[in-house]
């Protein structure tokens, strides 16, 4: 256990020299590792790791464009791990975070936590997921099928997820 914490604070401390994709996956990482013994710092990992995605090249903003760069795959994928990973963590970062990300990671890891809100039961919370991806164009229709099939079957707000959501 102690070669493995040396490991983690050597990794920690050598990030910072790496490129910013590189050193956000480190740290995430090392948050990885420290998980089971230090929550704490595993968020500050988590947290380290995405404000280094930050100061990555920025893509194209069209969903479209950006799967034909490698740059904008990459930082989308990261934002959207570490998005979902920390919200999963600290639910009240939430806000935060989702406004400091690129276009579409916000919009990923909020099917997402839509997603995990239905596997909860938490269907008022996936409801308001699911309305903040009215404008989306690439609504999550996965999701709100989800959210209809495991939703009681006498419930009055059944169908008004297809009907918000941009054709």
């Amino acid at each position: 256990q102690q070669r493995g914490l040396l490991l983690l604070t050597a990794a920690e401390s050598e990030a910072p020299s790496l490129q910013p994709d590189m050193a956000a996956f480190v740290l995430w990482r090392v948050a990885a590792g420290y998980a089971k013994i230090d929550k704490n710092n595993a968020d500050r990992m988590l947290n380290r790791a995405f404000l280094t995605t930050e100061s990555m090249e920025h893509g194209p903003d069209d969903e479209f464009a950006c799967q034909d760069s490698p740059v904008c795959r990459t930082k989308n994928w990261l934002q959207t791990t570490l998005l979902r990973e920390i919200i999963a963590r600290a639910p009240e970062q939430e806000e935060q975070l989702l406004a400091n990300a690129d276009p579409l990671p916000p919009a990923q890891a909020t099917a997402a936590l839509a997603e995990r809100s239905v596997e909860k039961k938490n269907f008022a919370r996936a409801e308001d997921f699911l309305t903040r991806l009215t404008s989306e164009a690439n609504y999550p229709f996965g999701v709100a099928t989800q959210l209809l099939h495991a939703m009681p079957k006498a419930s009055p707000d059944l169908f008004p997820q297809f009907s918000r959501a941009r054709p």
